[in-house]
């Protein structure tokens, strides 16, 4: 097993490349700064809500935290895997992430397909998706569960 990911490893660090990675590293540090600075005006901005008795505008507020809170989160794990040498390999198949993939979210934990699988899972509590299919009389019919 431990040799199956040392070969997966390499593999990523050869597809990546480590100077790629300083530059993830560096776009993963600017986000984490911008959150974290969201994140301030956020509270501040949620206790002017509170103190004028602004219901709509705390709650909109609480949940855009929410939101900022689960992307720095995100970030976060991200930067431990760049250092723990996991960064772009699937947390689900252990296989590597595509670097067009990571390019686009550096934060992506699962490749795609595992992240489809684990969508589709969530969006239909658990059973398979139901596809829409032209029937004979050729109208639509879901298909599936």
């Amino acid at each position: 097993m431990n040799h199956n990911i040392h070969a997966i490893r390499s593999e990523i660090s050869a597809t990546v490349g480590e100077r790629d990675l300083s530059g993830v590293r560096a776009e993963l540090d600017q986000q984490r700064r911008f959150r974290v600075e969201q994140l301030d005006v956020l509270k501040a901005d949620a206790a002017e809500a509170v103190a004028t008795g602004d219901e709509p505008r705390r709650q909109v507020t609480q949940e855009l935290r929410l939101a900022a809170q689960s992307a720095l989160t995100e970030i976060d794990a991200a930067l431990e895997r760049l250092e723990g040498s996991s960064y772009g390999t699937c947390e689900r198949c252990h296989e590597s992430i595509p670097p067009e993939r990571l390019e686009v979210l550096p934060t992506a934990r699962l490749c795609t397909h595992c992240q489809f699988r684990t969508e589709n899972g969530r969006s239909r509590g658990g059973r398979p998706a139901r596809t829409p299919s032209a029937g004979r009389s050729g109208q639509r019919a879901w298909v599936g569960s």
